[in-house]
């Protein structure tokens, strides 16, 4: 009831949950449907293990073939590039699907390479039957190409170590560092840091198109990928600038913080000298107090002198009470 250990792979299921299989690099979806299939009772011929991967503007699903080995794909593109989904048949699938997996299980096709995935075309942008330069650097191995929004997918040789099931390998178009013709006419390279892919078409002309579509397809992931930075970069000086700003207002909430600032405080200035001159705010002014010599006894209790006698006191007293807050409530401050 259980699948060789070697690593885990988690399956996802139509309800939002998950559960994670202990698998080994030669699992393959077969055995993975056969075991959730027996643990939920159901028939596994009913049910399908497909790839769900993020693209720009939607998710984009991928069916696995029976023979593929879900661990090798994990390994190869990486477990957070997409998700393993787990269900039942539909009834555009029913048992024409099924029939279609068998046969190309059994290979009784017309004699192209059936280790290829059922796939959904949404979100392709090129696919066809190419080649692709084995390790040895000499052999040729017929190989189905799928560019996506976002990936390049293709199929691996099966007489390889690391093949994956003779399925689909994925590879970030943002991987790549080059893309490039040779000598080859027919041949163009796509390039990462960690290796070199050779992909051989029937022409020049195929070679040319794939080539242009791959490479305009990168540098637009390229360039979306900057913006993306760029705007994360301007969030966050934004938000480094409306977090002083907001650091700065809430300094004015006391007097002390309102007089470090040179603007506010010129503004508090001119509001001293305004209510100096105003009627109603004049009566009540500490006699022979002028706005100078208020500013001058808030400086000195800023630096740390304590009041000297009644009327300084009266005088901060009255700032404190009465001047603070009304300048607060001006409408013509605010």
């Amino acid at each position: 009831d259980a699948l060789f250990a070697g690593g885990t792979i988690r399956i996802h299921f139509p309800d939002n949950t998950y559960k994670t299989l202990p698998v080994t690099s030669e699992s393959s979806v077969e055995e993975v449907i056969q075991v959730l299939s027996k643990r939920r009772h159901a028939d596994p011929s009913r049910y399908e293990l497909i790839i769900i991967a993020p693209g720009n503007q939607s998710l984009k699903e991928r069916r696995l073939l029976r023979g593929d080995k879900p661990w090798q794909i994990q390994m190869k593109g990486g477990a957070t590039a997409f998700k393993f989904l787990f269900r039942e048949l539909g009834p555009a699938d029913g048992a024409e699907g099924t029939a279609e997996h068998a046969k190309q299980e059994e290979g009784t096709s017309d004699g192209q390479d059936q280790d290829i995935p059922l796939a959904d075309a949404s979100g392709r942008i090129r696919t066809g039957q190419l080649e692709l330069l084995l390790k040895d650097g000499l052999s040729w191995q017929p190989c189905t190409l799928i560019l996506e929004e976002e990936n390049l997918w293709y199929t691996q040789p099966r007489d390889t170590e690391e093949a994956v099931g003779g399925g689909m390998a994925c590879l970030p178009l943002t991987s790549c560092t080059k893309m490039a013709e040779s000598e080859d006419k027919r041949v163009f390279r796509f390039i990462t840091k960690d290796e070199e892919l050779s992909f051989r078409a029937r022409t020049n002309s195929e070679r040319n198109s794939w080539l242009l579509a791959a490479a305009r397809q990168t540098a637009l992931l390229k360039e979306q990928e900057m913006l993306l930075r760029a705007d994360f970069y301007i969030s966050e000086v934004e938000a480094h600038r409306s977090d002083r700003r907001q650091s700065r207002l809430e300094s004015f909430e006391n007097l002390a913080g309102l007089l470090k600032d040179c603007s506010a405080r010129k503004l508090f200035e001119w509001f001293l000298e305004e209510s100096a001159m105003s009627a109603e705010a004049s009566e009540a002014w500490p006699s022979g107090l002028t706005p100078a010599a208020l500013m001058a006894k808030l400086d000195s209790r800023e630096a740390g002198r304590a009041a000297e006698g009644a009327e300084e006191m009266e005088a901060l007293s009255f700032t404190d009470q009465v001047l603070f807050p009304r300048f607060h409530s001006d409408l013509r401050i605010q």
